[in-house]
């Protein structure tokens, strides 16, 4: 991602030498494409302090007006599924934020309202530049830091079977929304008082491992250097360490070797205060990242393989076999066995999640002693992670789309009665249960969606191998097993959602 090591940070500048190599081992080939600080208006915009606060305000207050809207009105029947928090939330929301990270990068990272004012609380200012934190300002543990993005993952787990058991995102009770939004607050306020810069973002967010995966087939490639060369020579290093004009990078990523955009928050800070003018935002064509990182990294390699496993539990329970009114399903008999109250047992939702994870890891190791040549399957295991990026981030998005169509028009037509104190008009009107698209067109859209990230995953896959295995004896056939698996998991994800019939 970038990183310079950060013990490394209170003895900068480091020799050229050193620099260097922490240059190389970070750098890739990637292809920039167009610099959008070249534009003037654009530039000048990047420059204001209060950017990120203006940006971000907005987002806060719908948040906390869908906080509110969870306890504050009519109890009982009156809190209905449909009141303004619920709707944004689950409606809006996710697919919104699963199509940016696809398209726009950390877009969502720059306007969010957790780590909005956890870090506004923690600079004990909403934009201006102050010298002291509040805090205790400690380091991230260095042997937690070697787990990435993984303990993201953990979070986004628990997370997700919290709401599957509440039917939060049914979505049903209001209250459980706002319960879920309070404790991201909580959570995020308390790591900014404890920790410095945005270590929560960076390590613990429940989206931050979600969204570090699936933003790198995106076109925006975040802020780096325009000359690495400049920042070599460059003394201060203000971009990491701050200066009168800026923090340094609260993403702990250092320009000058970025070569990913996995990373970058799209704060600005780095572009503030690079003394040389030498940060640029920069677009480059789709999938850039995916097949031509800086680095790879096994923790995102694991996190994409469990978050696979998530999406794929998440269709698996539309079908009978999974839960169904006879009381046969999986789920159904696991209950009965232990006795678990009700949709998912622990043990289904935990087992059907890792055994994809499980299968992925063994074919690695099997197609890997099967063609040596190819090397550690380590290496392979991340390469074919990263080629699956596309697929499984399609997957994400068509999860979300039947909620989008069918709901989508009570998101505005909602804020008559943000509280659900009865006085929706126009829920009495056909708009109100108005679907975008019928059921046929909702299955339509996602078969669509994953046959574009499939061959979006097959593109992948054939550039990895070029780059990666370019002289190997046996590359061809390892590639071969690639796409195979890739062409078998876009088509049986397509068919589970012709079988699902746009089930929400």
């Amino acid at each position: 991602m970038g990183d310079l090591k950060r013990d490394a940070w209170p003895q900068l500048p480091l020799p050229l030498e050193e620099l260097r190599r922490a240059e190389n081992r970070y750098f890739g080939g990637e292809t920039r494409l167009y610099d959008l600080t070249r534009i003037g208006w654009v530039r000048r915009l990047l420059k204001r302090r209060w950017l990120q606060f203006v940006v971000t305000l907005p987002n806060l207050a719908i948040f906390f007006l869908a906080l509110a809207g969870g306890f504050i009105g009519a109890d009982g029947a009156n809190r209905g599924p449909d009141q303004f928090g619920s709707a944004i939330t689950w409606y809006l929301w996710f697919a919104a934020v699963a199509a940016s990270m696809l398209f726009l990068g950390r877009l969502w990272c720059l306007i969010c309202p957790f780590g909005g004012l956890g870090e506004w609380i923690q600079r004990r200012t909403p934009w201006k530049k102050k010298p002291k934190a509040l805090g205790l300002d400690l380091n991230w543990p260095r042997r937690l830091a070697n787990f990435g993005v993984l303990p993201s993952v953990a979070g986004f787990f628990l997370l997700t079977l919290w709401e599957e058991y509440q039917g939060v995102a049914g979505p049903g009770d209001p209250r459980y929304t706002s319960y879920l939004v309070i404790m991201i607050f909580a959570s995020a306020i308390l790591v900014y008082l404890i920790f410095d810069r945005r270590t929560y973002c960076h390590y613990l967010c429940p989206l931050t491992a979600l969204i570090g995966v699936f933003t790198t087939p995106s076109v925006l490639s975040g802020f780096r250097a325009r000359n690495r060369d400049v920042c070599l020579e460059c003394e201060g290093k203000d971009c990491i360490r701050g200066n009168a004009n800026g923090y340094g990078c609260p993403w702990l990523v250092y320009p000058g070797s970025n070569a990913t955009n996995q990373g970058c928050g799209l704060c600005t800070e780095c572009f503030k205060t690079c003394p040389n003018d030498n940060v640029g935002l920069y677009l480059q064509p789709p999938l850039t990242n995916v097949h031509s990182p800086g680095r790879r990294r096994m923790d995102l390699a694991i996190a994409l393989a469990v978050l696979w496993g998530m999406v794929w539990y998440e269709q698996w329970n539309a079908f009978p076999w999974f839960s169904n009114p006879q009381g046969t399903g999986l789920d159904d008999v696991l209950n009965r066995i232990t006795g678990w109250p009700h949709y998912p047992n622990l043990l289904d939702f935990v087992g059907l999640t890792f055994v994809v994870p499980l299968f992925f890891y063994l074919y690695v190791r099997v197609t890997t002693r099967l063609f040596p040549a190819v090397g550690d399957w380590r290496k392979a295991f991340m390469a074919q992670a990263y080629a699956l990026i596309p697929l499984v981030g399609s997957d994400y998005l068509a999860r979300q789309l039947p909620k989008f169509w069918d709901h989508i028009v009570r998101v505005p037509l909602s804020l008559t009665d943000p509280f659900g104190w009865n006085w929706r008009s126009f829920q009495r009107i056909p708009l109100w249960n108005f679907h975008i698209l019928s059921n046929a067109g909702v299955v339509e859209s996602q078969v669509v969606l994953t046959i574009l990230g499939t061959g979006a995953s097959l593109y992948a896959a054939w550039r990895i191998r070029d780059r990666d295995y370019p002289r190997e004896r046996g590359a061809g056939a390892f590639l071969a097993s690639a796409c195979l698996v890739i062409l078998l998991a876009g088509v049986y994800t397509a068919w589970m959602y012709i079988q699902m019939a746009g089930a929400e």
